[in-house]
């Protein structure tokens, strides 16, 4: 559910201006079911219904009735201002009474806009304790680690999404080929610490249908929420089911009203399933699919990548040129103070687009908790922000230059490589529109920018001849150095610099892509 109420978990009220978006939304959502699984009238599921929108929508375009449809919510002043003639909706607690309220009911599809959020914030302690409990509470997609063995909630329980168990429910609630259609936070389709519960959802269904949906649907004071629509197909008894799912990330395209941006989704969306190739669009078969990140925008933008790398073939991963790979230190009990003459500690904020701004540097006392041995930082490391719009997701980089020795924050990693990659070269690379693309498709989707250390040794990088490598050292050298350091004192030089060092990234755009035969 878009938004979460803490702590009580309820299903989706509308609020003032509300409604006609979610209206567009639940439409959308019917349109996309009924062009991956075509069907007549269908017995439909909402386990957290709120006002009722995605029900009352299938029945409006005729996908169900509202004698076939039926909704659970947990808050009974909601159910008890519901109007006669919509569908019907009972009061109940959809995730742990649905056993009892829904017996005999076996739906061809499941529909849930369910909350978003931990079950430490969301569930009460009888909800919490029901669910350690009770046998047949939906807790198998959260993976073994989520009870210890007296069956009480492990530390790593409590950042276990709710909206994950609602998926539970619903597959329970399906027979052979019944469809779950739920509105779903980023982070359940890309977050590392989320595969657990992909890969559960692998065994029992194949997953038909990921659209990235417009941030303007659930925009509003106070609240800037991305979210995926995901449809699910709960896997039959004998075979005859696609194995490809459908990837859209449209989620920036389109200025028009809302119901105009999705119709222009769902016309991307035909021509995927028509095997056309579409702009932030993918169709990725499911064996790509399994053990990996299931976000929209991470396979369009390896598709796009591929058709881009498609001639190139002296590429190698980047760890397999990474001698070290670490982070600064996390201390627990307080940040880090100015030490007068102590050791720099580079920070996200540090990083311009053409360099470190060393006069910004905090002093930490050497050999403390804040400047351990393992991260010190020596001249030549490359240093890349692991988290954070500004930084990481502005793409800044910077080479390590001076002759002190540093330190690195919590934020930011250090990148030290063996050789045969010039760190200047690759600081270039990961600019330009090959590298930039790969580092935005692996944080796309996350609500924080963010890189984990398996995606960073996982960028493919072009091998030029070293020869070639250092002339992007030496450009550096000549054509931005200077210019970065007059910057520190004089802060209206920095267009000419950022210019001079785009000039270098353009170079290195067309070398490399003009390889591959698709010059800008």
């Amino acid at each position: 559910m878009i938004p979460a109420e803490r702590p009580r978990r309820r299903g989706h009220t509308a609020p003032h201006g509300q409604f006609f978006t979610l209206a567009a939304v639940a439409r959308f959502l019917w349109q996309v079911v009924d062009l991956v699984a075509p069907a007549s009238r269908r017995r439909v599921i909402d386990l957290a219904a709120g006002d009722g929108v995605l029900l009352d929508e299938g029945c409006l375009g005729g996908w169900t009735s509202s004698d076939a449809a039926l909704g659970l919510e947990i808050d009974p002043e909601v159910v008890c201002g519901r109007p006669a003639d919509g569908a019907r909706i009972e009061s109940g607690d959809g995730l742990l009474d649905a056993e009892a309220l829904l017996r005999g009911w076996q739906a061809d599809v499941v529909v849930g806009n369910p909350p978003f959020g931990r079950s430490r914030d969301l569930l009460t302690d009888v909800q919490r304790h029901r669910l350690e409990t009770e046998p047949t509470a939906p807790r198998g997609i959260w993976g073994p680690k989520a009870l210890d063995a007296a069956g009480c909630f492990t530390g790593s329980a409590g950042n276990c999404r709710v909206e994950q168990l609602f998926l539970e429910r619903a597959l329970s609630l399906l027979g052979d080929d019944g469809l779950a259609a739920y509105i779903l936070s980023d982070g359940v389709l890309s977050n590392r610490r989320e595969q657990v519960a992909r890969d559960w959802l692998d065994e029992k269904a194949r997953l038909l249908a990921a659209v990235a949906l417009p941030a303007s649907a659930f925009r509003r004071s106070g609240l800037n929420a991305f979210a995926h629509l995901v449809i699910l197909q709960r896997s039959p008894a004998s075979g005859g089911m696609s194995d490809t799912a459908l990837l859209l990330e449209r989620r920036h395209a389109g200025r028009g009203k809302l119901p105009e941006v999705l119709n222009g989704m769902l016309q991307d969306l035909r021509r995927l399933k028509g095997g056309e190739e579409v702009d932030g669009g993918a169709a990725v078969a499911r064996q790509d699919l399994r053990g990996r990140r299931w976000d929209p925008g991470f396979w369009a933008g390896k598709g796009a990548l591929a058709r881009i790398w498609r001639d190139h073939k002296d590429t190698a991963e980047l760890g397999d040129f990474i001698e070290l790979l670490t982070y600064g230190p996390i201390v627990t009990g307080g940040q880090p103070m100015q030490a007068a003459g102590g050791i720099a500690s580079i920070r996200q904020g540090d990083f311009s687009e053409t360099g470190l701004r060393t006069s910004r540097f905090l002093r930490v006392l050497p050999d403390s908790a804040h400047d351990p041995q393992r991260s010190r930082v020596r001249a030549g490391d490359l240093l890349l922000p692991r988290s954070g719009g500004g930084a990481l997701g502005r793409n800044r980089v910077a080479v390590y230059e001076e002759s002190e020795p540093a330190n690195v924050g919590c934020f930011v990693n250090l990148i030290r490589l063996r050789p045969g990659l010039n760190p200047y070269y690759l600081w270039f690379f990961l600019r330009s529109q090959l590298g930039w693309g790969q580092i935005r498709s692996l944080i796309n989707g996350v609500g924080t920018p963010n890189i984990s250390f398996v995606e960073i040794r996982s960028l493919q990088v072009p091998l030029l001849p070293m020869v070639e490598q250092l002339e992007y050292e030496k450009a550096y050298g000549e054509r931005v150095r200077a210019l970065h350091q007059v910057c520190e004192e004089n802060p209206g030089a920095r267009p000419l610099t950022e210019e001079q060092f785009q000039r270098i990234v353009r170079h290195l755009d067309s070398r490399l892509v003009g390889d591959c035969g698709a010059r800008d």
